[in-house]
C-alpha cells in the first residue's frame, strides 16, 4: 500500500466517545514518498494499538505518526521481523490526554526502527492533570537508529515514570544516543536499563536531565559511548531526587571528554 502523502491514515475525532484505533501489519510494504507509513490520531478515549508484526513501514518525514488526545493509552509493538523508517522520525508518538485522564504510552521494538534527520524513536506525553501518564520503551534486540539525530528521543510532561530499556544498538548519528527529560513539575522517576548491547551518541551516549522531583537511576550492561562529548551524562536540577548509576558490564567512554559527568544542583544524593 502506498500514497505520495501516507498509506494508512486512522482518524477518530468524536470526543465524548470511547472508540479505539487498532491496526495490525502482517507484512508487505506500506510506504509514503512525503508523509508517513501509518498515521493515527484519537481524539476520542479509546487509545491507539498498533503492531507490526513483520513486514516494512516507510514513510519520507514519519515511519508511524501517532497522536492521541483522548484518555486512552497508545501502545506500539513491534516483532524482529518489522522495519519502521522515516525520512525524520522512525516512531513519532505524542500523548496529548483527556480532559479527566491521561493513558500511558508503551513501545515495544525488537526490529529495525530508524529515524534518518531526527530521531530513531521521539515520544514526549503533555499530560497536564493529576493522573498523569507513563512512558515505556522497552527495546528487545534490533536497533534503533538516527543518521543525523537522537536513537531515542523522551520527554516526559506528566507525572508518571519514564522508563527505558535496551537490548540491542542504539545510535544517535548527530546528538545522543539516548535523550531522557522529566520536564517541571513531573513527579515520576526517570529509569534507563541497558541489559545488553550498544548505545552511541555523536554527542552523549546517554544524557538524562531531570527538572522533576523523582529520582533518576541508570543501570548500564553492554557499551555506552559519547564521541564528542560524554558517555553518560546526568543534569538533576534543583527539585530533583537521587541519581543512582550502576555499571554491571561494558564500558562507558567518551572520546573527547568525561565517560560519566554528574551534575546535581538537587539535595539529593548520588550514588554510582
Amino acid at each position: 500500500i502506498s500514497g505520495p502523502v501516507g498509506a494508512i491514515s486512522a482518524t477518530i475525532l468524536g470526543a465524548s466517545g470511547t472508540g479505539a484505533i487498532t491496526i495490525t501489519q502482517d507484512g508487505g510494504t506500506l510506504s509514503s514518498s512525503l508523509g508517513y507509513a501509518i498515521y493515527a490520531l484519537n481524539v476520542a478515549d479509546g487509545g491507539i494499538n498498533i503492531t507490526q508484526n513483520a513486514g516494512t513501514s516507510s514513510g519520507g518525514t514519519y515511519g508511524f505518526q501517532v497522536t492521541n488526545q483522548g484518555s486512552g493509552n497508545v501502545a506500539i509493538a513491534q516483532a524482529s521481523a518489522g522495519l519502521i523508517s522515516g525520512g525524520e522520525y522512525g516512531i513519532y508518538a505524542v500523548n496529548e490526554g483527556g480532559s479527566v485522564d491521561s493513558g500511558s504510552v508503551n513501545i515495544t521494538t525488537a526490529g529495525t526502527v530508524a529515524g534518518d534527520g531526527m530521531a530513531g524513536i521521539y515520544v514526549t506525553d503533555q499530560g497536564i492533570m493529576t493522573n498523569g501518564q507513563d512512558i515505556t520503551i522497552t527495546q528487545n534486540g534490533g536497533t534503533i537508529t538516527s543518521q543525523s539525530g537522537y536513537g531515542i528521543q523522551a520527554t516526559n510532561y506528566g507525572t508518571g515514570v519514564l522508563s527505558i530499556t535496551t537490548n540491542g544498538t542504539v545510535t544517535g548519528g548527530g546528538a545522543d544516543g539516548i535523550y531522557a527529560q522529566n520536564a517541571t513539575g513531573t513527579t515520576g522517576a526517570m529509569t534507563i536499563n541497558q541489559t545488553g548491547g550498544t548505545i552511541t551518541g555523536t554527542a552523549q551516549g546517554i544524557y538524562a536531565e531531570s527538572y522533576g522531583t523523582g529520582a533518576v537511576n541508570i543501570t548500564t550492561a553492554g557499551d555506552v559511548e559519547g564521541v564528542m562529548q560524554r558517555g553518560l551524562l546526568v543534569n538533576n536540577y534543583a527539585n530533583g531526587g537521587d541519581v543512582t548509576i550502576a555499571q554491571t558490564a561494558g564500558t562507558i567512554r567518551a572520546t573527547n571528554s568525561q565517560g560519566v559527568y554528574v551534575n546535581n544542583a538537587s539535595a539529593g544524593d548520588v550514588n554510582i
